[in-house]
């Protein structure tokens, strides 16, 4: 697909050969400190900790899986995510970030129904909960964008990609921005409308 990273992507959620730390959308450390992070959060030692809060540890498999998918292995990636949001769904304490690096590694794995289930199920979530700083959200509809590039499904598309950019008033960080703008200029690419594309891709 013109729209689809290579499924064994390992440096980022754009395309190889980018360091996380580069990345747009990208948060978390570089990949030069992956293994550091997965010896801090190897099984083991999650095992050892009894007395964690259940935000902790939501937080603690969702570093595993981050750094998993950093690395390239994804089903483990999904593996941690999926853990993650659910001991944050039991706390109802659930993050929409969590629930959108399941989508970005889903994607990678080539399951895109799934990958789109995930990210509607975010942005279902945040409206029902009333979420006032839709900040976050922006990323999420910038992904899921994305997906349904990759299906195809260029309305959508163009719709969640749209709402990503409208989004950015709430967070307009650097890393949100080109996410948000990235997408959006691929959705309008889809539809053919070139010099709109190159406008949102150069923003």
């Amino acid at each position: 697909s013109l729209f689809m990273p290579s499924p064994t992507v390992t440096r980022s959620e754009y395309a190889p050969g980018i360091s996380m730390a580069s990345a747009p959308g990208i948060s978390s450390p570089a990949l030069p400190h992956l293994p550091a992070s997965m010896e801090l959060t190897g099984a083991h030692a999650l095992d050892n900790l009894t007395d964690l809060e259940p935000r902790e540890l939501a937080w603690l498999n969702w570093m595993r899986g981050y750094a998993f998918r950093g690395m390239g292995k994804l089903d483990q990636a999904i593996h941690f995510f999926e853990i993650a949001i659910e001991i944050s769904r039991k706390a109802n304490t659930i993050w929409e970030d969590m629930s959108t690096d399941l989508g970005i590694a889903y994607r990678f794995n080539g399951k895109l129904d799934s990958a789109a289930r995930v990210l509607r199920d975010a942005l279902r979530r945040a409206e029902e909960l009333g979420l006032r700083n839709k900040g976050n959200l922006s990323r999420v509809e910038a992904f899921l964008s994305a997906v349904l590039l990759e299906q195809n499904r260029l309305d959508e598309a163009l719709k969640h990609a749209q709402q990503g950019v409208d989004y950015l008033q709430w967070w307009p960080s650097h890393n949100h921005i080109t996410t948000a703008y990235v997408y959006l200029g691929l959705a309008l690419l889809g539809w053919g409308r070139l010099d709109e594309a190159a406008e949102a891709l150069q923003t």
